[in-house]
């Protein structure tokens, strides 16, 4: 729930700074909708712009503040699952004694 709430609300605002940036002057941003859109696109790796729609400085600023602000939440949620699911096998092999002396396993195989 958290990382839903973080990450809506992150990924709005970056629609919505892009939207207000450069919704005049670039048909991918010029409504709201849209601007979800081309944001939802920019997620799934499909960048919907040739050079002509990073010519200033600001549209590149915010290409790359949007990729890596995108891109660490989704590693770090992506870390997090896997660390989880770690500690969670790690506790469940706690009191199996097979799984603590491995080399004494391999020794005695038949």
């Amino acid at each position: 729930f958290h990382f839903m709430l973080v990450y809506a609300s992150m990924f709005v605002t970056l629609a919505w700074l892009g939207h207000w940036s450069f919704g005049m002057d670039k048909e991918p941003f010029s409504n709201m909708p849209a601007a979800l859109s081309t944001c939802f696109q920019m997620l799934v790796g499909e960048y919907p712009w040739g050079p002509d729609y990073t010519e200033g400085t600001p549209q590149k600023i915010w290409m790359v503040v949007y990729t890596f602000l995108i891109f660490f939440v989704t590693v770090n949620v992506l870390l997090a699952i896997i660390v989880e699911a770690f500690l969670r096998v790690k506790k469940g092999n706690e009191d199996d004694a097979s799984a603590k002396n491995i080399l004494l396993d391999l020794l005695l195989l038949p």
